[in-house]
């Protein structure tokens, strides 16, 4: 039996505190799928790749200031929304 190693799969949130907006950045794969939830457990935000990007800007200017938690494939990020 053969066991493949993966790295270890990273990304970046930014900036955090926010205002406005997040970039988040990482491996396409990781990105693929870009969900948004608050202190409650609520989805917020969903963003899906369609092209091969290692970025992507998610608008959070409509949401309330306080704490929410950005999770891709295999990673959780809290992001503080001022």
């Amino acid at each position: 039996m053969i066991i493949e190693q993966q790295e270890p799969s990273t990304i970046s949130v930014f900036p955090n505190p926010t205002n406005n907006q997040i970039t988040v950045t990482g491996t396409e794969t990781e990105l693929k799928t870009i969900k948004i939830y608050n202190v409650f457990g609520q989805e917020i935000i969903v963003e899906i790749l369609e092209d091969n990007s290692n970025n992507i800007i998610i608008d959070m200017s409509n949401l309330s200031a306080g704490i929410y938690y950005v999770i891709t494939k295999n990673n959780v990020n809290k992001v503080l929304r001022q």
